[in-house]
C-alpha cells in the first residue's frame, strides 16, 4: 500500500475509530448503532493498517451477537473477525432450505455442507461470479473473458460489461481474476480508479461518493494485492 502515505493511513484509522461505539461494535456512521457487518469491515481495515484499538470490547460485542443463530453470512463475519482478533469461535448458524448463491458461498466458507448451487443468471454480475468461483471453480473460469470485459476506461469494473464502475464491483472482479491467475487488462488504470475513490478521510464506492467502511476495506485489500 505504498500509495497511502502515513497521513492517509492515520486518517483512515481515525475514520474507523470515530465509528467505534460503547460496547465494542462499529457503526456505518458515528450516529448509527453498531452492526456485525460494519464491525467486520472496521476490524479488517485496522488489521491491514496495523492500527491498535481496544479489542476486548469488540470481542465481547461479537460473541454477544452470536448468542442466537445467525445467517451464514453474518456467522462467517463473526468467525472471521474474531480470528483476526486472535480468538477461535464457532458461532451458531441458522440453516434455511434456500439455495441462494450467497448463502451457499458462506456455508462453504464456514466449512458446512452446501445444499445446492443455483445456476447463474443469463447476465451474472461480477459479484455473482466471485461467489460462484468458490463453489464451482471449473465452470466459473469460463467467465474470465466476461469479467475482463467488465473493466471500464476509468479503470474500475461495472456490475457486468457496459455498466458503471463501483469500488465493490472492482473488488469482486479483481479477486475473481486473481483466483484464476489473471490480471485486469489495465492494472494501472485499476490503481488509479481506486485512488480516485479517496474522499478526504477514507474511500467511497465511487469518485463522487461518500466514504464508508466497506468501500475503504475493498480499496485497501486491492491496494495490498497490487
Amino acid at each position: 500500500m505504498s500509495e497511502l502515505d502515513p497521513e492517509r493511513r492515520r486518517s483512515i484509522a481515525r475514520f474507523c475509530l470515530a465509528r467505534l461505539k460503547e460496547g465494542g461494535g462499529f457503526a456505518a456512521t458515528p450516529h448509527l448503532p453498531p452492526t456485525i457487518e460494519d464491525t467486520r469491515f472496521a476490524v479488517k481495515i485496522l488489521d491491514l493498517l496495523k492500527a491498535p484499538f481496544p479489542q476486548e470490547e469488540t470481542i465481547a460485542f461479537l460473541k454477544a451477537k452470536a448468542q442466537r443463530p445467525l445467517s451464514p453470512r453474518l456467522a462467517f463475519f463473526v468467525k472471521e473477525t474474531l480470528e483476526l482478533l486472535g480468538v477461535r469461535f464457532r458461532p451458531p448458524v441458522e440453516i434455511t432450505h434456500t439455495t441462494v448463491l450467497e448463502e451457499q458461498f458462506y456455508l462453504l466458507r464456514l466449512g458446512l455442507r452446501v445444499r445446492e448451487v443455483p445456476p447463474l443468471p443469463a447476465s451474472p454480475t461480477v459479484k455473482d461470479l466471485y461467489l460462484y468461483a468458490a463453489l464451482r471453480p471449473k465452470e466459473a473460469k469460463n467467465y474470465v473473458p466476461y469479467v475482463l470485459a467488465s473493466q471500464n476506461p476509468d479503470g474500475g469494473f461495472g456490475f457486468y460489461p457496459g455498466t458503471t464502475s463501483f469500488l465493490e464491483n472492482t473488488y469482486y472482479a479483481f479477486s475473481f481474476l486473481r483466483r484464476f491467475g489473471y490480471e485486469p487488462r489495465d492494472v494501472e488504470g485499476l490503481r488509479a480508479y481506486v485512488l480516485a475513490c479517496w474522499r478526504r478521510e477514507a474511500f467511497a464506492r465511487s469518485p463522487k461518493g461518500v466514504p464508508f467502511l466497506d468501500a475503504t476495506c475493498y480499496a485497501l485489500e486491492i491496494l495490498v494485492a497490487l
